[in-house]
């Protein structure tokens, strides 16, 4: 966990576990906040302990941190005495993880292929007290508000539904899910079976190859969850 300090300027928040990342988009924005003082962490554990522990006027995260869900991380700042408005940087696509993080209360979603003067617009935006929302997301937004629109099946799953979908996928144990949850393994076993019955799959493997088909695979899951069907036994 480290701090960069410049006096007279906004104090951002970076969540994301890849430093090299949030070193790049430090670079980024000293073009048009050169004064601004700046967070860096990993896991929802050290931004929890950041964000209680002095003001913030930004947080800028992944939603797939080192410990927990960026969307856990999004609901925690809304929640403080003094709200921190939230921007999502992530490489997962914007439907469905833009609208979920948009229902958990982010201010805004980018891809991490966003351009840096996309991105200095949306900041500039949610330190003015405003959202941002770009074309791609109000689209996303759109269509998932239009009834007659053809919908894939994993957009019927809720925002917990979801969370132990990825997990899955990723290979983790529904011990090792319950732990990050903070659920019990049977509870998380009963979501397992809402997922395969919503999804209308039978098998690991199949739920696998649903979520690669759609690229709910968080982009930094072990590559070989992508290529062998992994145990789900606890």
């Amino acid at each position: 966990m480290e701090i960069e300090t410049h006096q007279a300027g906004p104090s951002i928040l970076l969540a994301d576990i890849q430093p090299i990342f949030r070193a790049g988009v430090v670079s980024i924005l000293r073009k048009s906040h050169p004064k601004a003082s700046f967070g860096h962490v990993s896991s929802f554990a050290e931004a929890h302990e950041k964000m209680h522990s002095q003001a913030w006027h930004l947080l800028i995260c992944d939603i797939h941190l080192a410990d927990r869900s960026g969307f856990e991380l999004i609901q925690e700042a809304r929640c403080l005495s003094v709200p921190i408005p939230s921007l999502v940087l992530s490489a997962s696509p914007i439907q469905p993880f833009g609208r979920s993080a948009v229902k958990c209360g982010a201010a805004a979603y980018l891809p991490k292929d966003t351009s840096s003067e996309e991105l200095l617009t949306a900041i500039g935006c949610l330190l003015a007290g405003q959202r941002y929302i770009n074309s791609r997301l109000a689209l996303a937004l759109a269509d998932a508000a239009d009834e007659n629109s053809e919908k894939p099946l994993h957009d019927t799953l809720s925002h917990r539904e979801m969370q132990v979908l990825v997990m899955l996928s990723e290979g983790k144990s529904l011990k090792k899910i319950a732990s990050r949850l903070a659920l019990s393994p049977k509870t998380v076993s009963t979501y397992r079976g809402r997922v395969m019955d919503k999804l209308k799959i039978n098998s690991d493997a199949d739920l696998v190859k649903y979520c690669l088909k759609y690229d709910l695979i968080p982009p930094f899951a072990d590559s070989m969850h992508r290529l062998n069907e992994p145990s789900f036994v606890s």
